[in-house]
């Protein structure tokens, strides 16, 4: 049976008169990696920073690897690696330098630098200046610095976010050999859904700090396949918005509108109803569903 090595529950936190999580509850597996997604200012950073003890808690318990975080937070966190947001580096300084200031740091083994600069993908770059890496290398070297202690979780807030799409297959690339040849348990907050659903295996979606679901992906697909996404396409999508708005949920993309229906008389009745509303439409098809088009239907609802 797969052990859990993190718990959240019922984790509330607000700043002043804000509350940014509502009682949320959160259980990643061993080995899992697991996705964190949602809206920006849903609260995924907010508990992040928690899991890591950087916030103070207010209410609710987290545990990891099977005790109190701020019971044990010292011995827990000297086997998590992190990267919140960008990573910390010094721009002046080789990526040797930079990673020998973090060993000292964490009292590790040098040798530690050559496997991880090589794990990273970063072997011929470690004696260069950090100024002269793209922004992917600079990711890839924070992700390096949070390995040098060999953790057993990895705790990584938007790894991909501003990178190019030759960066973020790099990083996506570095995630799954993380996990699947060196057994690392990663938690990955991210907004872009079409890169993360290549490489998780659990997820949760959260959106105005509340938990919307949970699970495998295999059972999210499953608990929305049954609902069609229809893509339209019409002669105005500006009057179609107009009609649609107070009765569908739906997103534009491309001039197209994307429109959550649960089966074929639905979509009849839709058809019907643009048609004698004097919209022209010019095509009307089931489209296949991926996580970005499950999360706009979770979050509509």
């Amino acid at each position: 049976m797969e052990s859990t090595i993190v718990n959240i529950g019922g984790l509330s936190h607000h700043f002043k008169d804000q509350k940014v999580l509502d009682n949320i509850s959160l259980q990643i597996k061993k080995g899992s990696i697991y996705g964190f997604l949602g809206p920006n200012g849903a609260g995924k950073t907010t508990t992040l920073r928690l899991l890591l003890g950087l916030l103070e808690k207010q209410q609710g318990e987290i545990s990891i690897f099977g005790s109190g975080l701020f019971l044990n937070r010292i011995n827990i966190l000297k086997r998590i690696g992190s990267l919140i947001e960008m990573p910390s580096l010094y721009a002046h300084l080789t990526g040797l330098q930079n990673l020998e200031i973090f060993r000292l740091s964490y009292q590790t083994s040098r040798k530690r630098i050559a496997e991880v600069l090589e794990i990273a993908g970063l072997s011929d770059a470690g004696k260069k200046k950090v100024r002269s890496y793209s922004l992917g290398m600079k990711q890839r070297l924070g992700i390096a610095l949070s390995l040098l202690h060999d953790p057993e979780l990895l705790i990584l807030d938007e790894p991909t976010n501003g990178l190019d799409p030759e960066g973020i297959i790099e990083i996506r690339n570095l995630l799954k050999r993380l996990n699947q040849e060196f057994g690392k348990t990663i938690l990955i907050s991210s907004h872009l859904l079409n890169e993360v659903e290549k490489i998780i295996t659990d997820v949760a979606i959260i959106q105005h700090g509340k938990i919307l679901f949970e699970g495998s992906f295999p059972d999210l697909q499953q608990k929305m396949s049954r609902e069609l996404i229809i893509e339209i396409e019409v002669n105005d999508i500006h009057q179609t918005i107009v009609l649609l708005k107070d009765n569908y949920s739906f997103k534009e993309k491309d001039g197209r509108l994307l429109i959550g229906l649960t089966g074929n008389e639905d979509i009849a009745r839709l058809n019907s109803f643009l048609v004698a509303s004097g919209v022209k439409v010019y095509k009307l098809a089931v489209q296949n569903t991926n996580l970005e088009d499950i999360f706009i239907q979770i979050i509509s609802k």
